[in-house]
């Protein structure tokens, strides 16, 4: 039965995904059968069979003890408190004894404004509450609870932007101790993500596929821009990279990474409300505001990473590079907007909501 496994537990916006992917392609390696983010340890009363059994279906042949059970969850560092951190590490270290904890880390203000816009792709097409709800009541839902939030005013509101190294880091070796402990840095280990799968694999004791063929070894996603509302007072067409989107009068296109629709018949009333909201969100950052954020937010817990890091004779270059200034941040701008990025076989399947139907 196997008992091997690493599990990546944050933060988002650094190179899960990568990770998953990177793993998803190991021989030797099981990731969760039906999603990435398992968040198998985020409730109580766990057992090695209940998470062998997100792993492995019924019918599958017996798997060898030395297989390796891949996990990345970013949401048991980024959506836990210090405590509940704690207890999600406990929860593994009951059930997998000997398992490695990664741990991604990247330059914050960058994870921050990133993991900003993804909240903003999230919430751009649903609204808030709109995991509650499905058709056409979702798409609905901006015009009644839509995202307004400056990226300055998420960073006042919302925690999963400023989480903690320090106390991250503190909680694994707590609970690990530093030779289950593997630290990820974005912009080291991605650049020579061999040599950290090498580091990896003999951390476990195992034996990775290091060489990724002619496509290279796997890069980090290209953060997106920002959602659109795209609103037509006449008939409109939206030239895109791949195409054109033909808008009637009254049509409103609503666009993000997740999905895109088009409401049909929107009073100007309802399309400027819209308007509005979008004019809040943050396209960018200045030079001048990565350093007030980095000052008021990260400084002194990069400080506190470095002497933890320091104590453990690890290096700490990386995280001392993270308080030099970043100047101006943008992100996906090379992209362009996630309309201008749909491919051309889909612009014929952008689906239209009648908006006569809103509740009242």
């Amino acid at each position: 039965m196997p008992q091997k496994a690493i599990i990546c537990i944050g933060f988002a916006k650094t190179g899960t995904t990568t990770l998953h992917m990177a793993f998803s392609e190991l021989s030797g390696v099981r990731v969760p059968l039906h999603k990435k983010e398992l968040r198998y340890f985020e409730r109580p009363n766990r057992s090695l069979e209940g998470y062998l059994s997100e792993f492995f279906r019924k019918d599958d042949a017996a798997c060898s003890d030395d297989t390796i059970l891949f996990e990345s969850s970013p949401p048991y560092a980024n959506g836990s408190t210090d405590e509940g951190l704690r207890e999600i590490l406990l929860r593994i270290k009951a059930v997998l004894p000997e398992a490695l904890i990664v741990l991604n880390m990247r330059q914050p203000v960058k994870r921050a404004y990133s993991n900003y816009v993804h909240k903003l792709h999230g919430l751009a097409l649903r609204g808030y509450g709109g995991h509650k709800l499905t058709g056409e009541a979702l798409d609905l839902n901006i015009f009644h609870k839509p995202y307004h939030h400056s990226f300055h005013t998420a960073m006042f509101k919302e925690a999963t932007l400023t989480r903690s190294y320090a106390d991250a880091v503190e909680a694994v070796l707590e609970v690990f101790g530093p030779e289950q402990f593997v630290p990820f840095f974005l912009e080291r280990d991605i650049p020579e993500f061999p040599a950290f799968m090498a580091t990896l694999a003999d951390r476990a004791g195992a034996t990775f596929h290091t060489e990724w063929g002619d496509r290279g070894a796997p890069q980090a996603k290209v953060g997106q821009d920002v959602p659109e509302y795209i609103y037509a007072s006449e008939a409109t067409e939206v030239v895109c990279e791949e195409g054109t989107v033909t808008l009637e009068a009254g049509d409103l296109l609503a666009s993000s990474a997740f999905d895109r629709f088009i409401l049909k018949g929107v009073p100007k009333s309802k399309a400027d409300l819209l308007d509005l909201v979008q004019r809040q969100w943050t396209k960018g950052l200045t030079a001048e505001e990565t350093d007030l954020f980095m000052s008021a937010y990260f400084e002194d817990d990069i400080r506190r990473t470095i002497e933890i890091m320091a104590r453990l004779g690890w290096p700490t270059d990386v995280l001392e590079s993270y308080l030099e200034p970043i100047g101006a941040y943008q992100q996906g701008l090379a992209h362009g907007s996630p309309l201008k990025t749909v491919p051309a076989g889909q612009l014929s399947r952008i689906r239209t909501v009648p908006f006569d139907q809103a509740p009242a």
